[in-house]
């Protein structure tokens, strides 16, 4: 993803329920702070080294551990990111995997209802079965 598309990403964001969303949106921010503080580690030592202040060689220290901090917080989105991808995942399979839900499991009618439904809806005859539930011959 370039930056021109990470930008456009940034500037049409809007909030939304979707937690996937919110963490490529996430995952975009940290890198680019990451990316800012790492080009400029450079610059603020060059400038600590010029001055040769023990405060300013302190506040190098300071901006290296934020530098650090976001890059364990964008490993950690990643982490929630799968965590958040396998629940996702194993929900669909169970919605897969469970039975599907009848509105009526139930007949309500006489034995001579059930046999004629029966017979419109399949081709076998019924007529010839006994009420003993066997075959005539």
């Amino acid at each position: 993803m370039t930056d021109e598309e990470q930008d456009k990403i940034i500037e049409e964001y809007v909030p939304a329920n979707d937690m996937l969303e919110d963490y490529e949106f996430s995952r975009i921010v940290y890198y680019k702070l990451a990316k800012a503080g790492l080009e400029n580690v450079d610059k603020l030592s060059a400038l600590v080294d010029e001055m040769d202040n023990p405060r300013a060689y302190e506040i190098l220290g300071g901006f290296l551990k934020n530098v650090a901090d976001i890059n364990d917080k964008l490993l950690d989105a990643q982490r929630k990111n799968q965590v958040l991808r396998q629940e996702e995942a194993i929900k669909r399979a169970a919605q897969l995997e469970a039975p599907q839900k009848h509105a009526q499991l139930g007949f309500t009618g006489s034995t001579k209802d059930l046999k004629e439904a029966l017979h419109a809806a399949t081709d076998v005859d019924f007529t010839e079965v006994e009420e003993d539930g066997t075959d005539s011959p």
